[in-house]
């Protein structure tokens, strides 16, 4: 989750300074003014929720995307490796080439899957393949393809692309889930809340 910026955001809004007002007025004897305090801290909090919020939207939308998109690339080079009619070969071996093109920029550009050596090694095969794309023409070519290094290289990062790309989607769905569950009262403030949170493994 990313909550970059969040402590210095609670901070300006002075959110804990209000809500331990809430509790000294309550504990003095003064529930409207500790009515009043609480008010102010429940604004202090959905600042907080509307500027994490806005911090993350354009990451967390572009983040799923490009994700989405990275999946897609490693399966159409995938598929290209394996698929056995020898009169398409010529015809998917280009395709193949300039969406492993493709799929190497978009995993320079993000790091997807964060903390897994197995990954990077595969990443970095990959782009050195992928700088001459009549060496993917070749690989797509061959009558073995789907046995060779290279489409070895590939699946795994497919599986590993597919498999994050999942995780975000079910992470997604679990806080939609979760947000229907609470207090209509609450609601509003709850949905910006995990909306702003819901940036997971950025």
């Amino acid at each position: 989750l990313d909550l970059t910026g969040g402590s210095g955001i609670f901070k300006r809004n002075r959110v804990e300074q209000k809500a331990a007002n809430a509790a000294v007025e309550m504990a003095a004897g003064h529930p409207e003014n500790a009515a009043e305090e609480q008010k102010k801290a429940h604004k202090g909090l959905e600042k907080v929720a509307e500027a994490i919020q806005a911090a993350n939207d354009a990451r967390a939308t572009g983040h799923e995307a490009e994700l989405k998109r990275a999946r897609n690339e490693a399966e159409r080079v995938k598929q290209a490796l394996e698929q056995a009619n020898p009169a398409d070969r010529k015809a998917e071996a280009e395709k193949a080439a300039a969406d492993a093109q493709r799929l190497v920029r978009h995993l320079k550009q993000r790091d997807f899957v964060k903390g897994d050596p197995e990954f990077d090694r595969d990443s970095k095969k990959l782009e050195e393949t992928a700088a001459d794309p009549a060496k993917v023409q070749k690989a797509v070519e061959d009558p073995k393809a789907k046995e060779s290094d290279f489409a070895k290289v590939v699946a795994r990062l497919h599986n590993k692309l597919e498999a994050e790309y999942q995780a975000t989607l079910a992470a997604k769905s679990l806080f939609s889930a979760q947000r229907e569950e609470c207090p209509p009262q609450y609601r509003q403030l709850v949905n910006r809340y995990f909306e702003a949170l819901s940036t997971k493994r950025e």
